[in-house]
């Protein structure tokens, strides 16, 4: 199958997906089949669609590649950019959740060789991509590392593209962050990370954004963004944005902005 432009593989109704494993779903693009694919970039799932499962080895080189679902998104096996020195997209928007199993991350091959240049990946995690207020949608690593050879790492949810705050110069808030992931009855923190995020890069580090909100529950620990143990790195002139809100209503308590454990 191929397209000069963006391919596009979707379920024709609003069933599951998978991309990678053989069953499961109510359509399993598996890695053998993705190799038939020939696209300028490529979009899997629909936000009419429900979850959607990511696990595969298949190497997508320099092509931008964004995950969609109405539902959930699960990645349960690492993503690999082996070959290529453009620096691309990695994009997952979920109506709900997005979560990893074990340790599955995505990485940038960086190989062994300062003769051989390889590019860099600039991952976007944005859950609650529908903006709803009451169920929410939430960001939940735990375990697994995502290395992007100097690319940029975004995290945060809602209809808009994640942004920090910008501060006046005595400290208070001139502009607020805006996309926040939200948090759940599953996940009652906006962002929980208990793995690994690098952004470091070998001339460049990328700037790493991570924006959470709470969900606003009567349950305690709602909080905007939780560093379970996690690791948050860059280098060269890149930059660490968290900005966290929490939440939480009635007896609820524990609700911090950002809490580090």
């Amino acid at each position: 199958m191929n397209s000069v432009g963006s391919l596009t593989v979707a379920p024709y109704s609003t069933g599951t997906m998978s991309v990678g494993p053989s069953s499961g779903s109510t359509l399993n693009l598996t890695t053998v089949l993705l190799a038939d694919l020939n696209g300028a970039s490529y979009v899997f799932g629909s936000t009419s669609a429900g979850n959607l499962t990511v696990n595969t080895t298949y190497d997508f080189g320099d092509h931008n590649v964004t995950f969609i679902s109405g539902g959930n998104i699960l990645l349960s096996g690492t993503l690999t950019k082996q070959s290529g020195t453009a620096t691309v997209n990695y994009i997952f928007e979920a109506y709900g959740d997005i979560t990893n199993s074990g340790s599955a991350g995505i990485t940038a091959f960086t190989g062994t060789s300062p003769l051989v240049p390889h590019g860099a990946i600039n991952v976007t995690l944005q859950s609650n991509f529908d903006g709803e207020t009451v169920n929410g949608g939430a960001v939940k690593l735990t375990g697994g590392t995502i290395a992007t050879n100097g690319g940029n790492i975004t995290i945060g949810g809602g209809t808009t593209t994640p942004t920090v705050a910008v501060l006046n110069a005595d400290g208070s808030i001139a502009t607020a962050a805006t996309g926040f992931a939200l948090g759940d009855a599953a996940n009652p923190a906006g962002v929980i990370l208990t793995g690994t995020l690098d952004a470091t890069g070998a001339s460049a580090g990328g700037n790493i954004i991570i924006n959470g909100m709470g969900a606003n529950a009567t349950t305690d620990a709602n909080n905007g963004v939780l560093l379970n143990g996690g690791t948050v790195t860059t280098d060269h002139a890149g930059t660490i944005d968290i900005n966290g809100v929490g939440q939480g209503n009635g007896a609820s308590t524990q609700d911090a902005g950002v809490d580090y454990q």
